[in-house]
């Protein structure tokens, strides 16, 4: 019986992981199979180790905590309130301000701007009465 050896490529095709240092993660934490050195830059795993990671995976995360589940209950909550009659209205559009962000300010002319700095001047280089 030959077994079919996977390379890194055929991990990625898989969507298993998507970088190496994804897959050292996975090894280092998460239980995933180290494979083999078959050459002396080249990693391969078989079939059956991968689908032994696999099977023993959890197919759900742990139950909410804190503010994940209070969304959670709103997000549901709002989704139950969608199904009553009238809920099939589009809701009036929200006014967007299209000017983008970061965009300086218009500048006042540049006559004003000497002006009050001119008068500023004056008025310091008086003495106080």
């Amino acid at each position: 019986m030959s077994k079919a050896w996977l390379r890194f490529r055929d991990l990625k095709a898989r969507n298993i992981v998507q970088s190496w240092a994804q897959l050292r993660r996975k090894i280092k934490h998460q239980g995933f199979p180290p494979g083999r050195m078959t050459g002396p830059n080249e990693r391969s795993w078989t079939e059956e180790e991968i689908d032994e990671y696999r099977e023993g995976c959890p197919v759900e995360g742990p139950e909410l905590r804190g503010a994940a589940k209070e969304k959670r209950a709103r997000t549901l909550a709002a989704a139950d309130d969608s199904s009553e009659p009238g809920a099939g209205e589009t809701p009036e559009p929200k006014t967007v301000d299209k000017r983008p962000r970061g965009r300086p300010r218009p500048r006042k002319a540049e006559s004003e701007t000497t002006d009050n700095v001119s008068m500023n001047c004056e008025e310091a280089s008086r003495p106080p009465a």
